[in-house]
């Protein structure tokens, strides 16, 4: 098994911690991860997944559409660790 350790970052990628803002203000927290690591009920998300996939070389201050089965939200990412 190889460790990704998450690095500083302009854009998006793996290993990266994104905060996005929800247009209703709120605010949540994801990690990119791959797909073996991948754990959506402590917030890491898989790079393959569509959300990973939408997130992937975004920048902050970069909106993204995040597609759910019932509508479409367009966040903002505001800080990439």
């Amino acid at each position: 098994m190889e460790v990704i350790k998450a690095r500083k970052s302009k854009q998006v990628g793996l290993g990266s911690t994104v905060t996005l803002k929800h247009p209703k203000g709120n605010e949540v927290t994801v990690q990119i991860v791959g797909t073996i690591e991948a754990d959506p009920a402590v917030d890491k998300i898989s790079d393959e997944s569509p959300i990973g996939k939408a997130l992937l070389g975004k920048k902050e201050g970069d909106s993204v559409d995040i597609v759910k089965p019932a509508e479409t939200i367009t966040y903002q990412v505001i800080a990439i660790r």
